[in-house]
């Protein structure tokens, strides 16, 4: 049911304040040009031709009745006993690394949240088990919460050493291993401790030891999964997760079939950009520049791949494939005198001197940059003109009162959304 297929995974703004100004990219002969990078292998025809059988519609019903079982999971676990808090810990880490975390993100939070007593890390470390005590640790760290690294004193012997009858249990050390890659500053002894002790023992490992962790412990020694790229770290474990059937079916079915929806909402939003570098028209007039855009989507998908922010990936997209025309520019093509121009020119946002003074070539790249940063910026302002002109019809009010309005709209959402215990600065600090 999984697909393979790719390594992605398969109108004129104006306004009193910004303008968009209109350019028609036409190719020209240029004795400057030489050939600096391999083409682009993506051809537009193939990604606006990408299609996919997963849409949402077709598989809501599916969705929900599984987003529903595993809420039933979460709602069932007794967090007064060590062996269910663990089990609490464990549903939300194959969450995670299934990539089906932000369908439950209130869930997950809540059962953080209320774990930061005396009484679970207490139950943990009572229990004996690093590998439970080290996830404790890593999740609640990854999610903003203070944890001390005292949580670990119970695995460590009378001269401060991490017990040697820990050497062979694979999965503790390999929990021990992520978690040491979230130290703080001024714990770094013990957390590079923790590290070395884990690394050393995950080498030696017997191959009969701690079988279904044999794939997962060269993997993690190659990098930590603080370090991977979320999306892709997803399909490799879903594939070791088919492979070794560690999970049971229903939620290995709902994080197949919930990749395959979010592959068909990342190859859509992909679709849209392609057509929007065409009808730019930079990679025609501009041949000396990399035709990047399937890697700067995929880049953007690295930093947030959840459908929902699917306007992040749009401006990201954007940006880092504007970034790296005007790197090759500055790299590669422009003279001294040429950049000096282009430099100033982008300082002073000066459109003015843009079109007087600046190479066709460089107008081109400047004009792409100056449109999609004002139609960016008109974005950010909750003043674009067809919501504007929606909200003109429908309460009969002047465009000024209206862009008012709309305005103020905007910052009582942003008031509420201050006191809901910030919760977009977490989201932020995780994206980085």
């Amino acid at each position: 049911m999984l697909q393979l297929g790719l390594p992605f995974f398969t109108p004129n703004l104006q306004s009193k304040n910004f303008s968009h100004i209109k350019c028609s990219a036409i190719p020209k002969s240029d004795p400057k040009i030489h050939q600096y990078y391999k083409k682009n292998i993506w051809a537009p025809e193939f990604v606006q031709s990408l299609k996919s059988e997963f849409k949402e519609e077709a598989y809501c019903t599916i969705i929900e009745k599984l987003k529903n079982e595993v809420r039933d999971r979460f709602d069932d676990v007794d967090n007064d006993k060590a062996a269910h808090f663990s089990d609490k810990l464990e549903l939300i880490d194959v969450l995670e690394r299934l990539g089906l975390a932000y369908h439950f993100e209130d869930e997950i939070e809540e059962a953080l949240s209320s774990s930061l007593n005396i009484k679970h890390s207490a139950l943990l470390i009572v229990s004996n088990s690093l590998h439970s005590t080290s996830l404790y640790f890593r999740l609640l760290r990854e999610h903003g919460h203070v944890v001390p690294t005292d949580v670990f004193n119970g695995f460590k012997d009378g001269k401060g050493r991490f017990k040697a009858e820990f050497c062979n249990d694979a999965k503790g050390m390999l929990s021990l291993y992520e978690a040491s890659h979230l130290c703080f500053e001024g714990e770094e002894d013990m957390m590079h401790e923790a590290k070395a002790f884990t690394v050393n023992n995950l080498k030696l490992l017997n191959r009969n030891i701690g079988s279904m962790f044999i794939d997962e412990a060269p993997h993690a020694l190659e990098l930590p999964l603080h370090w991977r790229m979320p999306r892709l770290e997803n399909r490799w474990y879903i594939d070791e997760c088919l492979r070794k059937r560690k999970i049971d079916t229903s939620l290995l079915e709902f994080a197949e079939l919930d990749f395959n929806m979010v592959q068909a909402t990342h190859q859509k939003d992909l679709t849209r950009m392609s057509r929007w570098w065409e009808d730019l028209g930079i990679s025609k007039v501009l041949s000396f520049t990399r035709d990047r855009l399937v890697e700067c989507f995929l880049w953007s998908i690295g930093l947030t791949y959840e459908p929902q922010y699917n306007c992040c990936r749009e401006w990201l997209t954007k940006a880092v494939n504007l970034i790296v025309v005007i790197d090759d520019i500055y790299d590669m093509y422009g003279s001294i005198d040429e950049l000096e121009l282009f430099t100033n020119t982008v300082e002073r946002w000066s459109i003015d001197q843009a079109i007087e003074k600046l190479p066709h070539y460089m107008k081109i790249s400047f004009l792409a940059l100056y449109n999609t940063t004002n139609e960016m910026a008109e974005l950010e302002r909750g003043d674009v003109p067809s919501a504007v002109q929606c909200y003109m019809n429908k309460t009969k009010l002047s465009e000024h009162e209206a862009k008012a309005n709309i305005r103020g709209l905007v910052m009582d959402t942003w008031g509420k959304d201050s006191v809901a215990e910030d919760r977009f600065m977490k989201l932020l600090v995780k994206k980085i």
